[in-house]
C-alpha cells in the first residue's frame, strides 16, 4: 500500500510539473504566436538555483525557492529581454518591418545550449557516447 500511494504521489507531482510547462506553452503562443524552444530551461534554472541554495549555502526550503523565483525571473525575464531579444528587434525592426518568428525562435533555441551546458558542467552530467 505504501509503494502504491508514494507512485500516486510521484505521479501527480511529475503530471503538475507537465501541466505548469504546458501552461507555459499555451500562455507563450496565445501572447506573442511563437514557440520558445528554451522552455524546458526556463523550468531548469530556478530548479537548480533552488537545490543550489539549499545544498551550498544551506538556505531553508521555502526560501530557497522564493530566492529562485525572483532570481529566475529577473535573470531569465528582464536578462532575456533586454540581452537578446531587445538588441535584435532594434537591429532588424526597421529593415524588416519586425523581429521575424524565425529569429526569435532560434535566439530561444540558442538559449538552451547557454542553459544546459552550465546545468551539465555544475551537476557532472556523464552522457553516454553513441552506441553504449
Amino acid at each position: 500500500m505504501t509503494d502504491f500511494l508514494q507512485l500516486l504521489i510521484s505521479g501527480l507531482a511529475t503530471g503538475a510539473i507537465y501541466a505548469l510547462a504546458a501552461i507555459g506553452f499555451t500562455l507563450l503562443w496565445q501572447t506573442s504566436q511563437t514557440i520558445n524552444f528554451a522552455q524546458g530551461e526556463f523550468v531548469m534554472v530556478p530548479a537548480f538555483m533552488a537545490l543550489i541554495a539549499m545544498r551550498w549555502f544551506g538556505v531553508p526550503f521555502v526560501a530557497s525557492l522564493v530566492l529562485a523565483i525572483l532570481a529566475s525571473m529577473l535573470l531569465l525575464g528582464v536578462a532575456f529581454r533586454y540581452i537578446i531579444v531587445g538588441p535584435m528587434e532594434r537591429a532588424y525592426y526597421e529593415a524588416s518591418g519586425g523581429l521575424a518568428k524565425f529569429d526569435q525562435m532560434v535566439s530561444q533555441g540558442s538559449l538552451t545550449i547557454v542553459h544546459q551546458n552550465p546545468g551539465t558542467v555544475i551537476y557532472a552530467v556523464n552522457l553516454p557516447a553513441a552506441g553504449q
